[in-house]
């Protein structure tokens, strides 16, 4: 058999934290206990809202009752959306995720094709020199396209032909040699920025254990290990095999082994 909904069992009260929608259904011990299991603290059900308990009584004789309280904080009477939310059972992984900024060389940057594109015009002024009373020099073809190799990030030298006439120069301060006019022929196309600001994610995992060896099973294969988070389903937003599991710890809870890994 199954549960039945119980006569005038279903109701629906609105507070300052959204509806709450409580169901209560009637049969057999064993049905009641069955369909009690088959349900998640937690979990968001559509058109009802977030389960926040259960309960099991007796009702009379063989006939017991099990009720459900929902809570939707969105308040609407349509009741709560349904949604994917963590998965706390046993073994199972859950996770947060912590973005934040890094201050990256400009040397080392990325086009959106994943390619390096930095140049050395953008944060260093071209020098020259000449000898007095002679030719100022004009700028090269090669001072707006000499950079990093797009596949490598290996900076591309100044040509050796034209390495005795030209220099790059951070800061623009010019050397003085006997005999010679050292002058700035370009000015930095990106003046003032040596580096860009590249995102940056850490993922803390969290797996609850029965016993402490288990929850050291599932973490030490991953610390100080390139790989993936296992809670990756974060679609085509990451890629696989780009993490680094930099920190993992085991705890005792007072109720379960509780391990964590940090990507």
């Amino acid at each position: 058999m199954a549960v039945t909904a119980l006569y005038q069992g279903k109701t629906v009260e609105r507070n300052t934290n959204g509806i709450t929608t409580t169901e209560t259904y009637s049969g057999s011990k064993t049905d009641c206990e069955t369909w009690a299991n088959s349900k998640t603290i937690g979990v968001t059900y559509t058109g009802l809202g977030r389960l926040e308990s259960i309960s099991i009584s007796q009702y009379e004789g063989s006939i017991y009752t099990v009720t459900a309280k929902y809570q939707n904080a969105n308040g609407t009477s349509a009741g709560g959306s349904s949604v994917t939310p963590p998965d706390y059972s046993f073994g199972q992984y859950s996770a947060s995720m912590d973005g934040s900024m890094i201050s990256t060389p400009l040397e080392i940057h990325k086009n959106a094709s994943g390619q390096y594109d930095y140049l050395s015009n953008w944060n260093h002024f071209l020098i020259a020199k000449y000898p007095v009373g002679g030719t100022v020099p004009t700028t090269p073809a090669w001072w707006s396209t000499l950079g990093a190799d797009p596949t490598t990030g290996e900076i591309s030298p100044i040509p050796a032909a034209d390495q005795t006439t030209y220099q790059w120069s951070e800061n623009g301060s010019l050397p003085v040699e006997d005999g010679y006019v050292w002058i700035v022929l370009e000015n930095p196309t990106m003046p003032g920025y040596q580096c860009y600001d590249r995102a940056l994610f850490t993922q803390t995992e969290s797996i609850r254990f029965k016993s402490y060896l288990a929850a050291c099973n599932a973490v030490s294969s991953k610390l100080n290990k390139i790989g993936t988070p296992t809670y990756n389903n974060y679609g085509s937003y990451f890629q696989a095999n780009k993490w680094k599991c930099d920190r993992a710890t085991i705890q005792w809870t007072g109720e379960y082994w509780l391990a964590t890994l940090t990507w």
